[in-house]
């Protein structure tokens, strides 16, 4: 299919506002755990909240699509677990006949794939994958049905789900006529998923608060207390909640307008978190990946804070780093081993006296590099010579590749 329509140039089916209840905070903590993904994942834009679907993942362009729709549903325990009726819409047997007499149409307009294709129909090639999250499980031939589409080729011939996969595809193509082949029939199958999970949905967001503190960790070794942790993740389920609850009154003259809108970005994410936001966003155009800047930075925070060197030098401190990393990029093929090895201790010593605070004021600290600095360019060539500010930076490189010690 060439079709390869944006969110931003498409209406959407439905937009419905504000909504309270159990089920769908449970939908907001899912797009909420997705949000703190975005500082884990280099190529994802933004998350868009209710906005052609429960929540949409944007990518950066690239081949393979640029959308990861996700649709949301929970259920009680007692409404039973998930099975290929309940997704595909497709009934065994005859149809049922209404009131008039005709025939129910061959597929459930409102089922959870029949709302998919509507995806695919509206965005072609830009549909990613399309996800189905839900709380509580799905039956073994729902499973084993997927397992198998997953496995095989768009032109391979099914083993084991032959008639599950015959019913569904004809049922499909008897709906949509000659606007879907069964290549794309196949295309769409392929790109279905389901994330599913045992347990009632009305707990979820209590277990979202202890799942993002240990996501934060993983990111960042900042090890929050009950209350911080409590916070952040109250605070980033409003940021859905709000985005969720926009109606836009007609499409969006630009991208950015309609990610202001109803998008959350990693930056309104990196907000929440107890980060130097202004290193942060050094480490990060010096060529880290997110999430390197964001351990990078908090490391280097932690360090200052420990011993007493002012908020205010975080983002000189990585701007040194960035420096040196940039330097040494450039020149460490041009090191003689020995010469690089007494640079690496002579630092690490300004590093460990730091760290143990029996030489932890700043003027002193500069001091000490520049002393370094002067020893080491009365040994090197021209060309290898480096001020007391580099020395730093390889200081603060050593200290941002050391562990949660710091």
């Amino acid at each position: 299919m060439k079709i390869k329509g944006t969110l931003r140039d498409v209406s959407p089916r439905e937009q419905v506002g504000a909504r309270t209840g159990d089920a769908y905070e449970y939908q907001y903590c899912k797009a909420a755990m997705s949000c703190i993904a975005l500082l884990d994942n280099q190529n994802h834009l933004c998350i868009f909240c209710e906005w052609h679907d429960d929540y949409v993942i944007e990518f950066e362009d690239g081949d393979g699509g640029i959308y990861v729709f996700h649709q949301v549903k929970a259920r009680g325990l007692k409404q039973g677990i998930w099975g290929i009726v309940d997704f595909f819409g497709v009934i065994k047997g005859p149809r049922k006949v209404k009131k008039d007499g005709s025939s129910k149409p061959p597929v459930d307009q409102d089922s959870i794939f029949n709302r998919l294709i509507d995806h695919y129909f509206k965005f072609g090639e830009n549909c990613k994958e399309f996800v189905f999250v839900t709380n509580h499980a799905i039956d073994d031939e729902l499973a084993k049905f997927l397992k198998e589409v997953h496995s095989l080729g768009l032109k391979d011939s099914f083993k084991h789900s032959a008639e599950i996969y015959l019913r569904i595809r004809d049922a499909y193509l008897q709906q949509y006529g000659t606007v879907l082949s069964e290549e794309s029939f196949r295309e769409i199958l392929k790109k279905t998923r389901i994330e599913h999970e045992a347990g009632d949905f009305g707990r979820h967001a209590a277990e979202l608060k202890s799942e993002l503190e240990s996501r934060i960790y993983e990111l960042s070794e900042v090890s929050l207390h009950h209350v911080e942790a409590t916070r952040i993740a109250d605070d980033l389920l409003k940021k859905v909640r709000s985005k969720s609850h926009v109606v836009l009154d007609r499409l969006p003259s630009a991208d950015e307008v309609l990610r202001k809108e109803k998008a959350i970005t990693p930056d309104e994410v990196l907000a929440l978190l107890p980060l130097s936001k202004d290193g942060y966003q050094i480490l990060l155009k010096s060529g880290n990946s997110r999430r390197e800047a964001i351990l990078q930075s908090s490391r280097l925070k932690r360090l200052c804070e420990a011993n007493e060197i002012s908020a205010d030098l975080v983002t000189l401190i990585c701007e040194c780093k960035a420096r040196w990393d940039s330097w040494y990029a450039e020149k460490k093929y041009d090191f003689n081993p020995d010469d690089y090895l007494t640079l690496k201790i002579d630092c690490g010593g300004i590093l460990q006296r730091l760290s143990n605070g029996t030489r932890s004021d700043w003027n002193l600290i500069k001091m000490d590099a520049e002393e370094v600095s002067r020893r080491f360019n009365g040994a090197v060539t021209e060309s290898l010579k480096l001020s007391g500010m580099l020395v730093l930076g390889m200081v603060f490189s050593l200290a941002a590749q050391r562990g949660p010690t710091i």
